[in-house]
């Protein structure tokens, strides 16, 4: 599926949105919930593995107008359907992989430095729901290096008490405090083509500039709120929640009013927050 370039290889992008999805955006230190750490990738540059979504208690989910019994647990802080992503490319752009992405952390991640955690991953629950998680629990960059860490991490929940094939996803953020892979032009794990945060078809606003999304940038993955936690009373900086499903349902946000939807034709407005 990928047409090979040394040493990192660029994707053409083939991006579309057939089905519908519901987006809320939230936005605490410690976010991160406990636990989905029962397995593990080995420490890489570029691991991968597939693992079948019922030996995790999830049922099959609808992505995008797809349904997908099983999905892969990327080293480079995404999850894909169809195919593992075993290569990040050389582009940093998320827009430049082919097959379909779930990713709270598009970046070059590389595990092999002693002083950086592994990805690790398992089954729990969420708000007595079947859940799927990814952490990224202190993880470095490319090439081999641990100088800085980050703390992310992906909850699938399922949620096929609404509908066959629904299911809500959490990006979690305790710290970010590198970007960048030195094959995306980064010093130091900063600069060049930076992370981005996303799903296909879609990227968080300020995705691959550099200085947005760290601790100490301009729009802090860690601080966010968003307007389903303030309605709520939750109130959890960090965590970014967006549901996925067959048919459209309109969120009407607090604070705006303003109408957060994404229909069979796309992304028609979405609304975001900030404290």
């Amino acid at each position: 599926m990928f047409s090979p370039l040394f040493p990192k290889p660029l994707f053409t992008a083939i991006l579309a949105i057939s089905s519908s999805l519901t987006l809320t955006v939230v936005v605490q230190a410690g976010a991160i919930r406990p636990g989905f750490d029962t397995e593990e990738l080995s420490p890489s540059d570029e691991e991968s593995v597939e693992i079948q979504l019922s030996d995790f208690n999830l049922s099959n989910l609808n992505f995008l107008g797809t349904t997908y019994s099983s999905l892969y647990v990327n080293n480079d802080g995404n999850v894909t359907f169809s195919s593992a992503l075993t290569v990040f490319p050389l582009s940093g752009s998320l827009s430049d992989v082919t097959i379909p992405i779930i990713s709270p952390f598009f970046a070059d991640v590389d595990t092999r430095n002693p002083d950086s955690a592994v990805v690790t991953y398992g089954s729990g629950s969420v708000n007595g729901r079947p859940a799927f998680g990814v952490n990224w629990p202190g993880v470095g960059y490319f090439a081999f290096a641990a100088d800085k860490l980050n703390q992310f991490q992906l909850i699938i929940v399922d949620r096929s008490d609404v509908n066959a094939g629904n299911f809500d996803i959490e990006f979690n953020y305790d710290q970010v405090v590198w970007e960048t892979g030195d094959f995306q032009g980064g010093n130091n794990g900063l600069g060049g083509t930076s992370a981005a945060v996303g799903f296909t078809g879609y990227t968080l606003p300020g995705s691959g500039v550099p200085r947005t999304f760290l601790d100490n940038g301009t729009n802090p993955l860690t601080e966010e709120l968003s307007p389903s936690d303030i309605a709520n009373g939750s109130g959890v900086p960090g965590r970014y929640i967006f549901s996925f499903g067959n048919s459209p349902t309109p969120i009407t946000t607090p604070e705006s009013g303003s109408l957060v939807m994404l229909g069979v034709f796309g992304l028609s407005c979405l609304t975001v927050l900030k404290r």
